[in-house]
């Protein structure tokens, strides 16, 4: 099954699944739940240490796997013990697009927002209210 396959697969689910990522220097897991695709963005709600935790876009081309085996079944078990897998969602839409689509969308709502660079050569971390958007900056 193709990664989107999986996506598409866990998302119908509501599981709680392994997103794994790498691209050239960048590695990383994330463990959450899939609210929404399209081809070049993947929307996750983060979990960690069985709580939901913020919103995570994720471009498609850096996802390497989605795994979801016997631990993470495990864990998606524990978030519904816990009632958490009921609260998972987004009250809003976000136009998964592209990189502009994507912050406008979320211009529009107000809300505040991370964004990192992940590469080691372009390190960066911002945090706050978006004011501005062009093709190549927010």
């Amino acid at each position: 099954m193709t990664i989107l396959g999986k996506i598409k697969y866990h998302r119908k689910r509501n599981h709680c699944i392994s997103i794994q990522r790498e691209k050239k220097e960048f590695r990383g897991t994330t463990l959450g739940y899939v609210l929404s695709y399209s081809d070049k963005f993947l929307l996750v709600q983060e979990v960690d240490d069985f709580k939901l935790r913020g919103f995570l876009i994720v471009p498609m081309d850096t996802i390497s796997a989605i795994r979801f085996n016997d631990d993470d079944a495990y864990q998606n078990k524990i978030m519904n013990w816990e009632k958490e897998s009921e609260k998972v969602g987004i009250k809003f839409d976000i136009d998964l697009n592209n990189w502009v689509t994507l912050f406008k969308s979320i211009k529009k709502i107000g809300h505040n927002v991370i964004v990192e660079g992940e590469s080691l050569d372009n390190g960066y971390f911002t945090v706050g209210p978006i004011r501005r958007i062009t093709k190549n900056t927010i």
